[in-house]
């Protein structure tokens, strides 16, 4: 990732978490609503993911937002792995799980320096990340 673009992405998520809404960041009743909004403005998403049907695996999203989409996985029964560029999305995320109560392994890094060993993820997930990658492959989008 170009690094001009990724202190820019650093500084648009830390000061404002992408879906952020106004309330108490510090409660299920705000990460709830947080999910509730997401999910009015793309309903489809639970049909076309179908988070439940990786249960037992290990997903890896990247680009974790606040977890609102990890969370999901959490509740299918996914083993929940995800990494973000942002220590505001990191510590939203582990909060989101831990008022949920649910275990995440998060890391600070980005798409492009994963810390995971080879065959350790059985899916990656990303929504509206990889596209800010300028030397991407086609085939990722």
């Amino acid at each position: 990732m170009d690094n001009d673009a990724r202190i820019e992405a650093q500084k648009q998520w830390n000061a404002h978490a992408c879906g952020e809404l106004a309330g108490d960041k510090q409660s299920v009743a705000y990460f709830d609503a947080v999910a509730q909004d997401r999910y009015q403005q793309q309903p489809w998403m639970h049909d076309y993911f179908k988070y439940e049907r990786f249960a037992g695996q290990h997903v890896l999203e990247i680009g974790i937002g606040q977890g609102t989409d990890m969370m999901q996985f959490a509740k299918g029964g996914a083993i929940c792995h995800g990494v973000d560029i942002t220590q505001n999305h990191l510590t939203l995320t582990a909060l989101n799980a831990t008022l949920h109560g649910y275990e995440v392994d998060l890391h600070e890094v980005d798409a492009t320096h994963l810390p995971f060993t080879d065959n350790t993820i059985d899916c990656v997930y990303s929504f509206g990340v990889l596209q800010q990658f300028p030397d991407r492959p086609e085939t990722a989008i």
